[in-house]
């Protein structure tokens, strides 16, 4: 009988220490506990398993933040279109650096083509100019698109009550490169 009796006190024992036993000993998942066996009072520390420490990537510093980057502004590129109505002579500019060369640019052009009295008619900056004309009437507009311009050009010459309007010039004087900040 002592034989039961001893195994029984034995099964109560270990029935009451498995509460005490911790997986690891209280540290967390991967880790190990270092020193002494952890109490209430001092849990002790851990360290990582080696296996562990090897799966982790090692730590370094985060990177610096990126730093500012300005905007990126396109270079302006001018256009223009001068008239000269007696003699039906047009001039043109695209992708001058300023309005006031293109101005110049488009006036000196319709004056080497034989334009004695030249007047400007329109300057544009990034976008397409159009320059339509009927008999007795004419239409100038500019807009993003080569076509748009030359829709509003047709429009506004026909607006005169003239429907026989046709472009007689277009071109776009469109951004080229990025200005520097």
């Amino acid at each position: 009988m002592t034989s039961i009796a001893s195994r029984w006190l034995l099964i109560g024992l270990l029935l009451m220490a498995a509460p005490i036993a911790h997986g690891e000993n209280g540290c967390p998942t991967g880790f190990l506990p270092t020193g002494g066996a952890p109490s209430a009072q001092d849990p002790g520390a851990c360290r990582p398993m080696a296996s562990y420490e090897q799966q982790q990537a090692p730590r370094s510093p985060p990177p610096p933040p990126p730093r500012p980057v300005p905007p990126l502004e396109w270079k302006p590129d001018w256009g223009a279109i001068a008239w000269d109505d007696e003699r039906r002579t047009i001039g043109s500019v695209v992708e001058a650096p300023t309005e006031n060369e293109a101005k110049e640019g488009a006036m000196k052009d319709c004056q080497s083509k034989g334009g004695v009295d030249c007047r400007l008619v329109l300057a544009y900056e990034n976008g397409c100019g159009a320059f339509a004309i009927s008999d007795a009437a004419w239409g100038v507009q500019a807009d993003a698109t080569e076509i748009g311009a030359e829709v509003y050009a047709v429009r506004a010459c026909t607006k005169t009550g003239h429907q026989e309007c046709h472009v007689l010039f277009k071109d776009c004087s469109r951004p080229n490169g990025f200005a520097t900040p």
